[in-house]
């Protein structure tokens, strides 16, 4: 059986789709806010987990390469102790003919108390460009991640950086003083 393999992407709180055909399950992004109340017996005819991603609004994660962007690395990961200021570098590809603009933002979770990108960045036809991620973690241990968006008006790629927040050890005196 053949089926469509369906991202929706919010774009100003309306939904987007791209499909390519695949013989992978349907995957369906629903933004919070379409999140709809299905009949009961809709588990029957869709399936319990596309029932319960539309009934909740949850989804799976953006991608982080399509047909037109890359961000690269797809995935990072991080330690860091409390209260601390990191950067993380990321890669921008443009595969498309023309050269493209992105609009960049960062979004942060848990244990990332801030996080910020440059707001655009001009990336030549079929080239790549190098950008750094600043992202701030709290004062009490735990995770979250930072991920930075870059949206060329179509398809958005995404890469997060997973951290882990950790206390410095103090060291002991050896000094019986």
């Amino acid at each position: 059986m053949r089926l469509f393999v369906v991202a929706g992407i919010a774009l100003a709180g309306a939904p987007s789709f791209a499909a390519s055909e695949s013989s992978a399950p349907a995957v369906i992004v629903v933004p919070a806010s379409l999140a709809l109340p299905l009949p009961a017996r809709a588990t029957e005819t869709i399936g319990p987990v596309l029932a319960a991603a539309l009934s909740e609004g949850v989804g799976a994660p953006l991608a982080c390469s399509t047909s037109l962007s890359a961000i690269t690395p797809c995935t990072q990961t991080a330690t860091s102790f409390t209260n601390r200021v990191k950067t993380t570098l990321f890669t921008i590809q443009n595969k498309f003919i023309e050269p493209v603009s992105y609009i960049l933002s960062c979004t942060r979770t848990s244990a990332v108390t801030t996080c910020s990108a440059p707001g655009t960045l001009y990336v030549p036809k079929n080239s790549s460009k190098s950008v750094l991620l600043t992202w701030t973690t709290t004062s009490t241990l735990g995770s979250g991640s930072a991920s930075l968006t870059a949206d060329e008006g179509t398809t958005p790629v995404t890469g997060p950086v997973n951290a882990t927040v950790t206390l410095r050890r103090r060291r002991r005196s050896t000094s019986p003083w």
